[in-house]
């Protein structure tokens, strides 16, 4: 409080004393003591409750190939997230990153691999309750959230962008200070491409014909919105040192006084007595607010801009001394620092003797962390290596797992130097890893902390089932391993699957979790018995190659630790694959399915030789709806197609290439999806990243039974070597279309590929296969789908969920199976389950199920002949689907609690309906 306004008040008390009484003087005083405590609580929390005691960047995605590029800025006041590259959503639930307190993101430039996780982010907040985020980057940077209210809920959050224009923004807590970055080669200016008007009112005839064409309408060669990049440079305030209330005392400081807050916050006070009392002598030392730096040189465009940049010269240094030896320095010292820079930069570009100049400059006190295609491969998705891994002891050819992540895996030291030959060695660098930290505060822990990165990717399997598993193996026999019950009774009886999940854990003492690996142990060797007994088709021994099916993602809405959202890989023939669904984060999934580590030991990195070999064989992605979680992952898709082009040098000449700056031509990607698509594919496309000079766009209505565009038809089966492809109208959301497409009779494989060279291949029949997409049960779907060899169908929802399966237009287990016996399907296989199934749905819990269609009773045993249930990262090929159905009963042993767990909730929400109806 201001000691003049103060006087004014006792003076004012003292003239009217003589004219009114004590009452009227004690409101007075009443009044300045209620002034005095609000003018002190709002110090406190302007200028000292937001400042934090505890502050550390966080990698999330450490930008390695198939990882996100992002990290995350937590501080106890306020949280920030820097880039948000798609896949991001799924590792901050993974790693349980808290963002309630989330101040803003910050971009840095306007590519998909910088802000393609901003939709499922929006999602993620939006469900903890924040409704609004405050957006900083580029301009023009928030059209990704506004593109995207054709197919997501939105209503309930609110986008705010924040200028860079205005140079910093402060929230109390830190501030952060805009560095704007061009693109200073006019002549390498993206140009903007239109190639159709915004307009969505065309007709579907009109779209048809733009797509086959794809022909640009106009040209800009003027500088874009994507053409700039932010770079930031962020300052944590300082932190007032602690009041000592023992020297205020001393000093005769009045307990509860205002003057105690003035000299928290750094003012000197005089006292009634006139005695000066000074901030530093009653109080800590401040703890000083580090500066940081993130930085994103996208191309050789930016690099001369960014490197005589004049935000960033005033932190170079002319010699290698140490301008701060401890935490008393003065702020001016700490000033002229970067503790830490981050680097988004590509890895090509950061080798430049440009750039590794540049970072020189600052000297050996600042800190590089590395966020790139040079880090470790994705060590990021830990629990999704574990689940495999148990998934891997039921069946190791079906659920494949890679052997090398098996090693206890040390991450590696605090500094490590990339790529030693190019960076001197005075520079301090790190590779970013998953949950690796850079401490700002306190001050006394200041530097990198690996304490929470991956440790251990063995996998917590069951104990003991794997030794078990060999025992049988070798000829051991089982009944000599399980021995007897208390009662005398043999543990091995063939009769396995009575009870089996809860007898495998109702019990938490060490007999009883060894009684859960024995009987886990009997299931598998049960399992092999009725796989070699069973009746497989003619030649299912030879394992035909194709078609074959990679499960990439299973599950519904949102992803989780184990089941990514919907993506499908089906193998047509050696060159030959599609795409049934792409949600996000699914070119991620491609990568760790099909990439191999090429080393056993740190730092680990996928090889990019097969996962390019495997995108070039993509020729056609079909997205059955326009919900996010079926096609969000399609731009980086794309993305990495291009990449996959770029890395080989043999010309792929077709109708459908595409002349790029490559010096080759390229295969578009046939794109079939609803048309509405265009509108989020259109806009993003011109604003930010050209994508449509690489697919080919064919609306799904073309492919519809009754309404077949002969032209489009023709080309797609020509193409993919199919005999028909076909569009089914489902009943779902958002323009919903199942598929049905049937193989040719012959695959020819051309076996001097190396991958392939020991394959077994087989002449067969032609299939046809039907995919449902999201639907709730569909007569159309079953009358086209007629005598499918397989049918891919959604099963949402346990059975008892029937009333929310059919408002959310979904379709229950028993309504997805009723729908496979009522089409014929030779195979049903059950896929896009509801997120609280992560691990094993509820099915065939008891000994009948009730359908939720016609009230008819389907029995289990009926269920388990000839239906499978997906998983992420299931490769299965088409004469293996009869092993699906074995695979279950120890399935639900390795998940019993799950399942359980699962049951105990359904029995209560039954309850509580039939209590609402009471």
């Amino acid at each position: 409080m201001n000691f003049s306004k103060n006087y004014q008040i006792i003076f004012k008390i003292r003239v009217v004393s003589s004219k009114i009484g004590t009452r009227y003087i004690s409101n007075i005083l009443g009044e300045m003591k209620t002034t005095t405590k609000k003018k002190f609580k709002s110090n406190s929390v302007d200028n000292v409750a937001l400042i934090p005691t505890l502050a550390y960047f966080q990698v999330i995605g450490n930008g390695s190939r198939g990882s996100p590029k992002s990290i995350h800025l937590f501080t106890n006041s306020y949280r920030y997230l820097f880039n948000i590259g798609e896949g991001a959503q799924r590792l901050i639930i993974e790693h349980k990153c808290k963002l309630s307190k989330l101040s803003g993101i910050f971009i840095t430039h306007s590519s998909w691999d910088n802000m393609g996780g901003l939709p499922g982010i929006l999602l993620c907040l939006r469900d903890i309750g924040i409704n609004k985020v405050v957006l900083h980057g580029p301009p023009k940077v928030e059209n990704l959230f506004i593109m995207t209210k054709g197919f997501m809920e939105t209503t309930n959050i609110e986008i705010e962008k924040y200028d860079y224009h205005k140079h910093y923004y402060d929230d109390g807590c830190l501030k952060i200070e805009y560095i704007p970055i061009f693109n200073d080669n006019p002549n390498s200016l993206i140009k903007t491409i239109d190639y159709s008007s915004s307009d969505n009112s065309q007709s579907e005839t009109e779209i048809s014909s733009e797509m086959k064409s794809n022909a640009p309408k106009r040209m800009s060669t003027k500088p874009t919105d994507r053409d700039t990049v932010i770079a930031y440079i962020g300052q944590l305030h300082t932190k007032p040192g602690m009041l000592d209330i023992v020297k205020c005392l001393k000093c005769k400081v009045p307990a509860n006084s205002y003057l105690l807050g003035n000299l928290k916050n750094g003012l000197d006070v005089v006292l009634e007595d006139g005695t000066i009392v000074k901030s530093a002598d009653v109080k800590g030392i401040d703890q000083p607010g580090f500066k940081f730096a993130i930085v994103d040189c996208p191309s050789r465009d930016y690099l001369n801009n960014l490197v005589s940049n004049a935000s960033f010269i005033e932190y170079h240094r002319d010699d290698d001394q140490a301008i701060i030896s401890n935490q008393n320095d003065s702020l001016d010292s700490i000033d002229k620092l970067l503790k830490i820079m981050v680097h988004f930069t590509p890895v090509d570009i950061m080798l430049t003797q440009e750039y590794v100049g540049w970072m020189q400059k600052f000297g050996p006190e600042t800190s590089h962390m590395v966020l790139n295609e040079s880090n470790n491969g994705d060590l990021s998705f830990l629990d999704t290596f574990r689940f495999q891994a148990k998934l891997n002891t039921v069946h190791a050819g079906i659920f494949p797992f890679n052997e090398q992540l098996k090693h206890e895996y040390t991450p590696q030291q605090n500094v490590v130097k990339l790529f030693d030959q190019h960076f001197p060695p005075q520079l301090n660098i790190c590779h970013g890893t998953t949950m690796s930290k850079y401490v700002l505060r306190p001050i006394e822990k200041c530097g990198f902390d690996i304490s929470e990165c991956v440790r251990d990717l063995s996998a917590k399997k069951t104990p003991g089932a794997r030794d078990l598993l060999k025992k049988i193996s070798n000829g051991c026999d089982i009944r000599e391993i399980i021995g007897n019950d208390d009662h005398g009774n043999s543990l091995a009886s063939p009769t396995i699957l009575n009870g089996v999940e809860r007898e495998a854990i109702n019990n938490d003492d060490d007999k009883n979790k060894i009684h859960a690996e024995l009987i886990y142990a009997q299931a598998i060797s049960h399992m092999k018995k009725q796989i070699e007994d069973s009746d497989m088709e003619p030649n299912a021994k030879l394992l035909m190659d194709y078609p074959q099916f990679v499960f990439l993602g299973t599950g519904s809405a949102v992803p989780n630790k184990t089941r990514n959202v919907s993506c499908i890989w089906v193998g047509l023939d050696l060159n030959t694959s599609i795409l049934m669904d792409c949600g996000e984060g699914s070119a991620g999934q491609i990568i760790r399915f099909f990439g191999s580590l090429s080393s056993s030991q740190p730092p680990l990195r996928y090889s990019d030789e097969n996962v390019n070999r495997m995108l070039r064989t993509l020729k056609c992605v079909f997205v059955s709806h326009l919900h996010a979680d079926h096609h969000l992952g399609l731009v980086q898709i794309i993305n990495e197609r291009r990449q996959a082009f770029r890395d080989t040098d043999v010309n792929y000449k077709s109708d459908l290439s595409l002349s790029s700056e490559l010096g080759k031509d390229i295969p578009k990607l046939m794109v079939v999806a609803p048309k509405g698509l265009m509108n989020f594919l259109r806009p993003y496309s011109n604003k930010h990243q050209h994508i449509l000079t690489d697919i080919k766009f064919m609306p799904s209505h073309n492919f519809q039974p009754d309404m077949v565009d002969e032209y489009l038809h023709a080309l797609i089966c020509s193409h993919l070597n199919l005999k028909q492809f076909l569009t089914i109208p489902v009943y779902h959301y958002k323009s919903p279309y199942g598929l049905s497409f049937t193989t040719n009779d012959q695959i020819s494989v051309d076996k001097t590929d190396k991958t392939f060279q020991n394959s077994s291949i087989t002449t067969t029949n032609s299939k046809k296969i039907v995919y449902s997409g999201d639907t709730i049960p569909c007569e159309n779907l079953i009358n086209y789908g007629e005598n499918a060899d397989l049918l891919i169908h959604e099963a949402t929802m346990e059975n008892s969920l029937t009333t929310e399966a059919f408002t959310k237009r979904h379709s229950t287990i028993s309504q997805a199976i009723d729908t496979g016996h009522k089409m014929k399907a030779k195979f049903i296989l059950l896929t896009h389950f509801s997120q609280r199934y992560s691990k094993m749905p509820l099915y065939g819990t008891s000994s009948e199920v009730q359908d939720s269609t016609d009230g008819s009773v389907v029995n289990q045993e009926r269920q388990l002949k000839n239906v499978g249930i997906a998983f992420d990262n299931m490769k299965v090929k088409f004469n293996e689907l009869s092993i699906l159905p074995h695979l279950i009963p120890p399935l639900k042993v390795l998940f019993a609690d799950d399942m359980l767990e699962m049951e105990e909730r359904t029995s209560k929400l039954v309850h509580r309906k039939k209590m609402s109806w009471v």
